[in-house]
């Protein structure tokens, strides 16, 4: 079982109201990525356990940078690609946590990771697009997540369990 929309909006809507000041509107339904796209920066958080899966962030660049000024309380000159990755990493993070506690347990997440490495292998579970004053940005929760790498883990790192 997973999440609902409406839990989904509710998370979103915390995060960024409390990490980033922005109180983002729900969109509704999202659509994937059309093929040959170019490809927007994101994270990916991988859940593994009584509940296999992973969760995406994903938005236009200068959302990103927008995203990683508000958090790192500079302005958005100031902000590179590392800040960028850096950001959407720790967005994610506390997306996969917040989820990760409506999950069946133990449920175990990954460390962020960015999606450079294309689509999740899963099935895409739920898809929601949200808009806030700077553009709009996408949250995917993907089931029966595989790795590309190895049948028994899709863990990058080490598994935690907070």
């Amino acid at each position: 079982m997973i999440p609902g929309a409406g839990a989904l909006q509710s998370i979103v809507a915390t995060i960024w109201s409390s990490t980033l000041g922005i109180d983002p509107a729900p969109l509704g339904a999202a659509p994937g990525a059309s093929p040959g796209t170019e490809p927007s920066p994101g994270s990916r958080v991988y859940l593994t356990g009584a509940w296999r899966g992973c969760v995406e962030l994903a938005c236009p660049p200068a959302l990103a940078v927008a995203f990683a000024a508000g958090m790192f309380h500079v302005p958005a000159d100031a902000i590179g690609p590392a800040e960028v990755q850096d950001a959407l990493g720790e967005l994610t993070n506390m997306l996969a946590g917040n989820i990760k506690s409506l999950l069946p347990s133990p449920t175990f997440i990954s460390l962020p990771g960015d999606v450079s490495d294309g689509e999740a292998s899963g099935a895409a579970a739920l898809s929601e697009g949200f808009e806030c004053p700077t553009g709009c940005f996408t949250v995917r929760l993907y089931t029966d997540v595989r790795s590309k790498t190895g049948p028994t883990s899709v863990f990058p790192t080490a598994p935690r369990n907070d």
